[in-house]
């Protein structure tokens, strides 16, 4: 006892077919351009070891300018990076003293627990 629907060959109604969301389509166009850079560097690389043997010296100063170029560039960036962490630290660390001077103002003491009693726990 099978509907008409189940059988073998049957076409879904209209309009109920599964659509590719965006993401999808966004991950079919990265692995599209994925294979093309891959061979794009591929054969960069292989002309640029040619290149390489073909003229040793002139290729050497070449590289090390770029390696030059790579290493400022990376060290900017990175030390960049490391002055957006600090400085954030230090705003951060700015509000919390400006919060915590602004409760002693008000008169209010900080509400800790002491760590050390004068007198020692009971179970001990």
């Amino acid at each position: 006892m099978t509907s008409p629907s189940d059988a073998p060959g049957s076409v879904p109604p209209r309009g109920t077919e599964p659509h590719e969301g965006p993401a999808a389509v966004g991950i079919a166009t990265l692995a599209n351009v994925g294979w093309q850079i891959l061979l794009t560097m591929g054969l960069a690389t292989i002309a640029l070891g040619v290149i390489a043997l073909v003229w040793p010296g002139e290729t050497l100063r070449v590289v090390g300018v770029l390696f030059g170029v790579y290493l400022l560039a990376t060290g900017t960036l990175v030390v960049g990076v490391v002055a957006i962490v600090l400085g954030l630290t230090e705003v951060v660390r700015a509000i919390r003293t400006r919060v915590e001077i602004g409760r002693l103002a008000a008169g209010t003491a900080p509400q800790r627990r002491p760590l050390f009693h004068a007198r020692p726990h009971a179970q001990h």
